[in-house]
């Protein structure tokens, strides 16, 4: 905002279908917040459960962590981190120099797990039409604690 207070926090989730789909959560007291799975990720785990999401507010450091749990169990955790770089035209040379076909890599590595899984008699379950509340939710906003 104009004082320079986190207010609103935009958590896009992708899919290796091309779905995308944004959740956007205002910010309150300290760095938690939850809100209703709405969109389909995975085809091993049905639409459904709760998110909650833990991050430290954007500075040198940004870390984040994204927990689902489905009937008060959890089911997936997800962390990623990062370090501020300007945003300049070295940085980015040097950013796609150093990790050159990271899309690849990654897309890869999420198909080898499917057939883990699979092979591990995790079944796939149909894909759903996408949520009915469009590319975003403004889900109701529950403390995660």
């Amino acid at each position: 905002d104009a004082d320079g207070q986190l207010r609103v926090m935009i958590y896009e989730v992708n899919n290796t279908f091309g779905g995308r789909h944004s959740y956007v959560l205002p910010v309150e007291e300290g760095e938690l917040q939850s809100c209703s799975k709405r969109f389909y990720v995975s085809p091993f785990n049905a639409v459904e459960g709760r998110y909650s999401f833990h991050f430290n507010s954007p500075a040198d450091h940004l870390a984040l962590g994204i927990n689902l749990n489905v009937d008060g169990l959890p089911v997936l955790k997800a962390y990623v981190s990062g370090e501020r770089v300007a945003l300049t035209d070295g940085a980015l040379l040097r950013s796609f120099l150093g990790i050159p076909f990271l899309t690849l890599k990654v897309i890869a590595a999420i198909h080898w797990q499917a057939v883990k899984l699979y092979w591990k008699g995790l079944r796939i379950r149909k894909r759903p039409d996408a949520p009915l509340d469009g590319p975003a939710s403004h889900p109701e906003v529950r403390s995660a604690s």
